[in-house]
Formats: C-alpha cells, structure tokens, sequence
C-alpha cells in the first residue's frame, strides 16, 4: 500500500508540477517578450532612465502601484517589488510580488506564496539569496486584527519558500519595526519608532539577527533626525547606506539621503542625493546585487534607474544645486547665482541636467514646505534664466500669491499671460485677486 501511495503522490506531483509549467508558458505567452539580465534593458548611463516604463510605472499596461523599488536576487534571476492595491486599506492595502528568469525569459509579475491579505512590503535578500526578510503587519498567529508592523522572513527551499517566520525581541517590540536590510557580515539594520530615539522612525542596527541578547543600536544623530527615516540599501562591506527621509514639518527636506561610514566606523551626517533625485519624488531605491545601478522609485511615476557611480560621486560632490543657487542669490545677489548657474552646469554635466523642469519642481517643494522666501527666489532665478518662460512667471505668481505679496502676483500672472495667453491658471488667478481687492 505504501509503495502504492508513493507512486501515486509522485504521479499527481509531476502532472501538477506539468499542468504549473503549462499554465506558467501560457500566461506568459501573454506578458512581455523579457530575457536575459535587468529584463534585457538597455544599461543606463549616471542620468535615471526610466526601467521597463511599459511595466514598472503608472503610465504602463499590468496596472502595479508600486510601494517600493525592486530588489534583485544575488544571481539576478529573480526579483521582488511591492504592489499597492487600490483602494488603501489601513494595514491590509501592501502585497509582495515576484518575477523570475526561467531558461532566459522573464515570468509574469504574480504575488509570493508567503505574502498575505495583510500588509506586507520590501522583501530585501540576503547575500546569498537563501533568504529574504520582510515587513509585515500580520499578527504572530498570521490570524485576527492587523498589527504594528514587524520584520519577518522567509527561506528558499526546494519548491519555493518557506511558511514565513517574525523574528524575535528586541528586533520586533509592540512598536513599528520595519526593514530587514542584513549585510555580508549578517549585520541586520533595521528600522523602528520605538521610544529612546530622535523623532519617529529611527535607523538601529543589532550585530545578529538572532538577537542573542544584544540591544540595537541607533546610529545616531548623524543619520536620524526628529524626522521619519527609513532603511533602503546598506551597503554588504557597510561602506554606505541609502535612507528615505520622511519630514512633516519641512517637506522640502523629504527625499532620499546617503551615508557613508568613515575608517573610524562612523557613519557621516546624511547627504541629500541631489535635486535630479529627489525633485521626482523619490521615496525608495536599492542597488544591484553587483552594486553596479542604483534603482529608484519615484511616486506617481515609476522604478528608474541608473549607474551607482553617483554614490561615490556625492560623497566629494554637493548635488542639491537650488541649494547653492539661493546661499549664492541671498549672500551675493540674482547676477551673481545666474553665473553660479552655469558654472555648476559645467561641473556636474555628467550626472545632471540642471534645467528649468528641475529648478521649477524643487521651487514648488519649498512653496508646498510654506518656505515662501525661498521658493520666491529660485523661482525669481528661473524666471531671469528662462525670461520667455510662461511657466516660470505662473509659478512665481503662485508664489508671491501664497507669500500674500499681492501686487507682485499680479505683475507675474500678467507677465504669464503676455507669453502665453491660452494660461487658463494666470487668468483665473487674476479673475480671483480682482474680484477679491
């Protein structure tokens, strides 16, 4: 009987295993033509370049809102994104997805056996790619009300992964913990709202992911602040780590931040990634397993990427060009940021193209951060750069009008008028400050 048994399970195994394979091709015969490394993409350059727009971006055909960059296994034959399902429902709205390259071609986007109908996000590998740890606000039985958010994890077995596992104290508390970033060394960073830290989210890092009686320790002030950080690449040698910052009180300084440890094991004070970076909108990255490209998610966009060069380049180099552009313009006047301008277009030509699009959305950062000096003066810098621009003058309205400087709004709205007269927004804003006088 046993034998029997034994042949029979085998036999509803390998036609199952057949019927999977057979159902897999079909379905994929669907999706997109994808093979070889990075989904067959063209390598990008030191600019972001959009990756597969048709299918990591909002504009694109499989409808995926993404929560998070993609994060690759170490042979890059798979990878992991977080989907967003719309609706949001507290706690229940984050899924984990896959894709895995199967003799060359890349598989349909489907969700992981281990994600659940909670929340539940990241999936970041370890270096050996035997396990992959998550966050998730399922409770410990995986049954009843949704949780704080904890690190759990999962490893590869001989079909696919195993049934998820949290990890223990002091990694999970009765607070948020989220993250699971472990390095080389198993070195586990993660991060937590836990009290004792600077603000809300906090970056620590515990030596063992086993705990083993340790406590975790912030990194401290140079790379949490009284914001929300949160953990998104570090490094396997430690040598530098990428974080997004999350402010409510100056969303001017939200964006994504890197670190980098000195000789002394000190990680350095966190640099803003530059405004070619964060005027997008970026809120999440990771970096290739061969630490060759950076990947970014920019909300309301999609996944982009390009050559993690800019990461050695920024710990020398200052990226946040509209920064420097106002120290310049408040110290020394608009002539002389306009020749700021162009000698730092010159300088970082390779890695940014400081244009009028990128001056003009980090403007709008400081205006919606309600920093109105500092939004009137970029914006009073583009419109001296771009002086045909009916974009620049409507912006700077916008600013004057907010920073309640009525008289200039009006001048800048009619300028925007004069160069474009089909501005339906000049012309409503003006309607309104007449009506209103």
């Amino acid at each position: 009987m046993r034998v029997k048994f034994f042949f029979k399970l085998l036999f509803c195994f390998l036609i199952s295993s057949n019927l999977t394979l057979l159902f897999s091709q079909q379905t994929n015969e669907e999706f997109m033509d994808l093979w070889g490394e990075y989904l067959g993409q063209p390598l990008p350059g030191l600019k972001p370049e959009p990756f597969v727009p048709e299918l990591f971006s909002v504009w694109g055909d499989y409808g995926f809102h993404l929560h998070t960059s993609v994060f690759f296994s170490p042979d890059n034959k798979s990878l992991f994104f977080t989907n967003q399902t719309l609706p949001v429902a507290a706690g229940r709205s984050c899924s984990i997805w896959r894709m895995q390259q199967i003799n060359g071609r890349w598989t349909k986007p489907e969700k992981t056996v281990f994600s659940s109908d909670y929340c539940d996000q990241g999936a970041f590998y370890s270096s050996d790619g035997e396990t992959a740890y998550f966050e998730s606000t399922r409770p410990p039985n995986e049954k009843g009300q949704t949780k704080d958010f904890d690190v759990w994890y999962v490893k590869r077995n001989e079909r696919d992964w195993s049934r998820p596992e949290r990890l223990c104290y002091p990694i999970n508390t009765t607070h948020n913990d989220a993250g699971g970033v472990v390095t080389g060394d198993g070195v586990l960073y993660f991060c937590s709202d836990r009290p004792g830290g600077n603000g809300g989210f906090d970056i620590y890092y515990i030596l063992s992911v086993n705990g083993d009686n340790q406590e975790p320790i912030n990194l401290g002030d140079s790379v949490n602040t009284d914001a929300d950080e949160y953990i998104n690449h570090v490094a396997p040698d430690e040598t530098f780590l990428i974080l997004y910052r999350a402010s409510m009180q100056d969303l001017a300084k939200t964006g994504l931040y890197v670190s980098y440890r000195n000789a002394g094991g000190v990680w350095t004070k966190a640099k803003y990634m530059g405004d070619h970076i964060n005027t997008h909108n970026a809120s999440g990255s990771s970096v290739s397993p061969d630490g060759n490209y950076l990947f970014l998610l920019y909300q309301g966009d999609g996944i982009y990427w390009l050559k993690a060069d800019i990461i050695e380049y920024l710990r020398n180099e200052e990226l946040t060009v509209s920064d420097e552009l106002l120290r310049v313009s408040f110290q020394r006047g608009v002539d002389e940021a306009l020749a700021t301008y162009y000698e730092l277009r010159e300088r970082h030509a390779d890695y940014i193209d400081i244009n009028e699009y990128l001056l003009n959305q980090r403007g709008h950062q400081f205006l919606n951060a309600e920093r109105f000096a500092e939004a009137i003066a970029l914006f009073k810098i583009v419109v001296a750069l771009f002086p045909d621009s009916w974009n620049a003058f409507d912006s700077l309205g916008e600013a004057y009008w907010k920073a309640r400087q009525i008289e200039l709004a009006v001048q800048s709205y009619e300028r925007s008028l004069e160069l474009n007269p089909e501005n339906k927004n000049a012309a409503n804003m003006l309607n309104i400050i007449r009506t209103n006088r």
